[in-house]
């Protein structure tokens, strides 16, 4: 059993990253912020990413339409993964008053009518169902922004697919110039697609196989994400004490700040891989699993 636990833990890596470390070593900056706030959120480390993006949000060097987009993902955060639905909403709110052209806001304005009737506000919810009804109205009534071959490209597609990406990215393609650069590259993806599909490759063995997996550890790791998020807090103390334990056999005796990102990340493989273990071992105790290692080649 100890042998497929490995072999799985191996290949999902390490699921979280926290601030601590990148701090422990003095780089408190804006950049630093930036970073360490968008991999704690893509993480589901949710209340630390909160924490980051409202410094960064208090910042003066930050423009306003960043603000915006900062804005949202502390509202999303909130919603979806700490479910706080009043600070959801106040900064769905914040978001799309800040940004109002910002790619993100029929998104909040949907999520912000959501967040209002969880409070119970529903006469809000109503009042601001309509911003949302005219901003679908708008989008499907032909703001048709691209056609490849008879397949018509909306503005709400892309900015869909915009705000899948991490908050980072999101960045880079805000506003209408980003847009732009984001709905060519998405036609050029597009036409690839195509031309796989008419030479049969969607077809494949291979790509059937690959398809397979992706959506098996796609399942895998949303699940566990949500499982083991609570054991996989992390105390600064914990990793400097992983460091001082492994300074010379890992880390080659070099000095904390040198190595601290690495320190961080291969404290959290450590922890994740354990984790994963112990909740592995639970469920094998209520299911039926028989492993054959004499069967092995």
């Amino acid at each position: 059993m100890r042998r497929v636990i490995s072999a799985i833990t191996s290949r999902l890596g390490a699921v979280a990253v926290c601030a601590c470390a990148f701090f422990a070593c003095g780089e408190d900056t804006l950049e630093t912020r930036k970073r360490v706030a968008a991999e704690l959120a893509e993480n589901q480390l949710c209340e630390a990413a909160i924490g980051e993006y409202r410094k960064i949000l208090d910042d003066d060097r930050v423009s306003v339409s960043e603000r915006g987009a900062v804005a949202y993902e502390i509202g999303r955060l909130c919603f979806e993964c700490v479910r706080d639905y009043e600070q959801a909403a106040a900064h769905y709110l914040m978001a799309k008053t800040l940004d109002p052209d910002g790619s993100y806001v029929g998104e909040a304005n949907r999520k912000l009518v959501a967040a209002m009737e969880r409070l119970g506000r529903f006469i809000d919810a109503e009042r601001s169902m309509g911003e949302v009804v005219a901003i679908d109205s708008a989008a499907s009534s032909g703001r048709v922004v691209a056609r490849v071959g008879d397949q018509r490209i909306t503005l709400e597609q892309i900015d869909e697919a915009i705000r899948d990406l991490p908050p980072q990215a999101q960045r880079v393609f805000s506003g209408r110039d980003g847009r732009l650069r984001f709905l060519n590259q998405f036609v050029g993806v597009e036409l690839i697609r195509r031309a796989a599909v008419r030479a049969g490759y969607d077809k494949a063995p291979a790509y059937q196989r690959a398809l397979d997996k992706a959506v098996k550890n796609l399942l895998v790791e949303q699940y566990m994400a949500e499982q083991i998020r609570a054991d996989m807090r992390v105390d600064s103390s914990d990793v400097l004490n992983f460091y001082a334990l492994n300074k010379d056999s890992l880390f080659g005796g070099k000095p904390y700040k040198e190595v601290a990102e690495q320190v961080f990340f291969a404290y959290q493989n450590r922890k994740y891989q354990e984790v994963f273990g112990r909740y592995v071992e639970r469920l094998s105790q209520t299911d039926t699993v028989s492993v054959y290692e004499d069967s092995v080649r």
